[in-house]
């Protein structure tokens, strides 16, 4: 059974491919629980890849509409965050995916390497600065918990202790963060054969390829998961590792305790 998760503003949201479950610390000091099931989504290769992302935004924001009411009493309406969310794909795409193979100049094997450098240095330049915030270093240590929780859970096959999973590391190999640094590698590779010029035409083609940009990526990670000691899969997840002592801090024991809390539910 393959388990996966994400960290939240106070708390932890962990999910398989059947169900998800959530777990925030209240300003009081209790953990609420909630959980819901998943319809079973598309298996299909390449297909499942783009599905499987959309699935995990989806519920993603509902976890995140949780944590907001749990922690401040007031829950953003979806219809909000759907607008927020949605500024925040168009930004992406044009300042992530867009903008560093039209405005680089260069073309062949140079300008490709110049576009994929800056892309990976923009999105290491970005996580660093977001992580240097107390609110988001909050985040990044259920980030941690949520990771050490999983593995301890599938090193063990029983529900860990918080002593435990306190000794597990909280780097994992399915991480969101692993499969980010993938699909900027995959953007390389595929972008490298898209044209620069005229500009409308390279945007316009970036864009379009976006969805396969995921499904590479998401297959890669898919088959690194499964032969995670395979020296292939170790050198493909390795940036993704590395970027995670970004993305990851250690947690302490509340939040361990809200991580196995939300596998609890998960698997009740």
């Amino acid at each position: 059974m393959q388990i996966g998760g994400q960290a939240l503003p106070g708390g932890v949201m962990i999910r398989t491919p059947d169900a998800w479950a959530v777990a925030i610390r209240k300003p009081d000091g209790t953990i609420h629980r909630e959980r819901h099931v998943i319809e079973t989504g598309v298996a299909l290769p390449l297909v499942r890849g783009p599905a499987m992302i959309s699935s995990a935004l989806r519920i993603g924001v509902r976890a995140l509409r949780v944590a907001v009411r749990e922690t401040t009493g007031v829950e953003p309406a979806a219809r909000q965050l759907a607008v927020t969310f949605g500024a925040a794909g168009v930004a992406i795409l044009a300042i992530f995916i867009v903008a560093p193979g039209v405005l680089i100049g260069g073309h062949g094997i140079t300008g490709a390497f110049i576009e994929a450098v800056i892309r990976l240095a923009m999105l290491v330049a970005y996580l660093f600065v977001i992580s240097r915030s107390a609110q988001t270093r909050q985040v990044l240590r259920y980030h941690g918990a949520e990771h050490k929780v999983i593995a301890a859970y599938e090193r063990g096959g029983t529900i860990p202790m918080r002593s435990q999973a306190a000794l597990v590391s909280p780097i994992h190999m399915r991480c969101g963060t692993t499969f980010i640094a993938l699909f900027v590698i995959v953007c390389g590779v595929v972008f490298a054969v898209v044209p620069r010029t005229p500009l409308w035409i390279g945007a316009l083609a970036r864009v379009a390829l976006t969805p396969v940009v995921v499904a590479l990526a998401y297959e890669v990670m898919r088959g690194a998961a499964r032969e995670s000691r395979a020296v292939w899969a170790r050198a493909v997840s390795w940036p993704g590792r590395a970027l995670q002592h970004i993305t990851t801090r250690e947690p302490d024991g509340d939040e361990l305790d809200v991580a196995i809390a939300a596998l609890d539910s998960l698997l009740a």
